[in-house]
């Protein structure tokens, strides 16, 4: 007679003879897609599907392992022959406990109560074993097969939330680091790619309006590091406005990333506007021409003056160069402007600059070359344009205003007090 074991609700209990088995299907104790198994068998089966082979009889087989560790008594049994096979009724396994115990299920229990999934029983597990399936019909571990799974609309929101919820987090411990304050002069290549803190004043600040980009220099007293915002130029604007975007002389502190090429050096990379604190805005001092020294080289300072003379050519890279005369009658300037910052400027102010009429205010920062003083345009949007003043002369006087003028008299009337005393 063949000795029988079967599966109540995640518990083995046999063995069990033929007979037995069928009085507890006849009492309902066991249904008919109760799992069962007795030797000989390659795994567990429905008891309908059993019932065609409780007749055979086979060369012994190992059984397949129990889907969950079990604690397994050794009495009356042939462990070489079968070793993973239940071989006594007081074989218990603990579902639960296998469940905390299994790596990662903390992670698919939270998961599962966010979906709803803990509410529906038996949904997503195998019956026989109770391994969890997800949305396959059968377990791998006992090959049993499941009439209840999970369906994959619901594996999908899982993974969704799962994903959703890492982006949060890793958004938040991204603005939650704390980057390092560091001095320019001490950053090398082992810093590459680290986020850093720098604090300085503006030395260079330049434009580029059809790449949506800008960059500025930031000096520290340690060094200079170019600080570069691509495709940032919009973001930035709304985000300060246009009279306080950063400008040359500006205290500020800049958080970027650290990039080290051959090519380019070491710069920073300005992704977002909150990246860009302004400490100090910059107050110049409006100078005569005729005060400017060689004590003023590297100085920054506002002038105000006119044009009286200007020269191109055409640098090797196919580039210009304008050099333009500046005074404002204290005295005289040289003052070159690349090409770039002449594109830089709108259409309208580049057609007043080289017309040479009225007056310019512009932010200049003194320099030297071959000896001589030379002024740079430090800001090109400080650039501003006054009309020339109309001087009105004042106007001849017509030939009918020279004509002398006439009063009449009249003679005063006889009798009267004028005439009194005198001789007639």
């Amino acid at each position: 007679m063949s000795q029988w074991y079967y599966n109540d609700n995640g518990k083995v209990v046999g063995p069990c003879s033929d007979d037995d088995l069928r009085l507890m299907h006849k009492n309902k104790r066991i249904s008919d897609s109760t799992y069962v198994w007795k030797e000989g068998m390659a795994g567990w089966v429905a008891f309908l599907e059993a019932e065609e082979l409780a007749l055979q009889h086979e060369k012994i087989k190992p059984a397949p392992s129990a889907p969950l560790q079990s604690t397994v008594s050794t009495q009356n049994a042939e462990p070489s022959l079968q070793p993973f096979a239940p071989v006594n009724s007081d074989i218990s396994f603990s579902l639960e406990k296998d469940k905390s115990s299994a790596p990662g299920n903390e992670i698919l229990e939270k998961a599962m109560d966010l979906s709803g999934l803990n509410e529906m029983p038996g949904e997503g597990t195998c019956p026989s074993c109770g391994y969890y399936l997800g949305s396959a019909l059968t377990c791998i571990r006992c090959g049993a097969r499941s009439k209840k799974y999970i369906p994959l609309r619901i594996i999908k929101i899982i993974t969704l939330l799962g994903s959703v919820f890492g982006l949060i987090f890793l958004l938040f411990a991204a603005r939650a680091k704390q980057p390092e304050d560091v001095k320019i002069g001490e950053i090398d290549v082992m810093m590459n790619g680290a986020l850093v803190r720098v604090e300085g004043t503006v030395s260079l600040y330049e434009e580029k309006p059809d790449m949506n980009a800008f960059k500025l220099k930031v000096d520290d007293g340690t060094g200079e590091i170019m600080v570069n915002a691509y495709n940032k130029l919009d973001a930035f604007y709304e985000f300060f406005g246009e009279k306080n975007m950063p400008g040359l002389g500006d205290k500020i502190a800049v958080v970027g990333s650290i990039n080290e090429t051959e090519k380019f050096g070491v710069s920073l990379s300005l992704n977002l506007p909150e990246r860009l604190e302004i400490l100090k805005k910059f107050s110049p001092t409006r100078v005569q021409l005729g005060n400017i020294s060689s004590k003023s080289i590297g100085d920054i300072m506002l002038i105000r003056a006119s044009i009286t003379s200007m020269k191109s050519r055409t640098l090797k890279s196919g580039s210009k160069l304008y050099s333009l005369m500046l005074d404002d009658g204290t005295g005289q300037l040289e003052m070159t402007l690349f090409d770039a910052a002449m594109q830089s400027l709108k259409p309208d102010m580049q057609k007043k600059l080289l017309s040479k009429q009225g007056e310019f205010e512009m932010l200049i920062k003194i320099g030297e070359y071959n000896g001589n003083l030379q002024a740079n345009l430090a800001d090109p949007r400080s650039l501003k344009f006054f009309e020339p003043e109309k001087t009105v002369e004042p106007e001849l006087p017509t030939e009918t205003s020279l004509e002398p003028v006439v009063t009449e008299t009249t003679a005063p009337a006889a009798g009267s007090s004028e005439n009194e005393g005198a001789e007639p």
